[in-house]
């Protein structure tokens, strides 16, 4: 599921692509299954002028015991981000664990994190690394050699991309 930029009001729909050999639209398959929840920051958006992919920011739910029901909103202890490059543009990864769940662990930095899950995050960050590559892409590039931005880091680029989603909403920027 994504949020859906080309249709009004940016719907959350399901993710497709199109059919190598009849040219449709088809719900999308990544050929490996994920280890970790994945959806979106509402009202944040990464501007194509600034480098950005044209969407809202990713959230990785980094969760160990729950499984989300479809759409479902809950709180979050952001602990750091990736810096993907998807075919030329950012496309930031903010790893993030639900509130009550860190707090039962114990877990309050993404030292914490790495500490009771070692090779949590290098499970995530080779999964984005790679995903595409069944479609026939390349290799998805990091920023910094794929390090984690610390908490402080990735709520200055959080509060860049509401600033950019602010702007894009503005009525003369000519979004319906």
């Amino acid at each position: 599921m994504e949020c859906n930029g080309e249709v009004a009001h940016n719907p959350v729909m399901s993710d497709t692509n199109k059919n190598k050999k009849s040219g449709k639209r088809q719900l999308r398959h990544y050929g490996m299954p994920t280890t970790f929840n994945y959806g979106f920051i509402p009202q944040t958006w990464e501007d194509p002028a600034e480098g950005g992919d044209n969407d809202p920011v990713d959230l990785v739910d980094l969760s160990t015991t729950s499984k989300k029901p479809l759409l479902a909103v809950a709180d979050y202890l952001v602990l750091g981000c990736l810096g993907l490059i998807d075919e030329g543009e950012y496309d930031w990864k903010v790893l993030a664990l639900e509130v009550g769940e860190a707090k039962d662990l114990g877990i309050a930095t993404i030292d914490d994190f790495n500490r009771q899950f070692p090779g949590r995050v290098d499970e995530v960050r080779e999964w984005f690394r790679t995903y595409k590559t069944l479609d026939g892409k390349p290799e998805n590039k990091f920023t910094e050699d794929g390090r984690v931005y610390s908490r402080d880091e990735t709520l200055k680029i959080v509060h860049s991309t509401i600033t950019q989603y602010r702007k894009l909403m503005e009525p003369e920027s000519g979004v319906p």
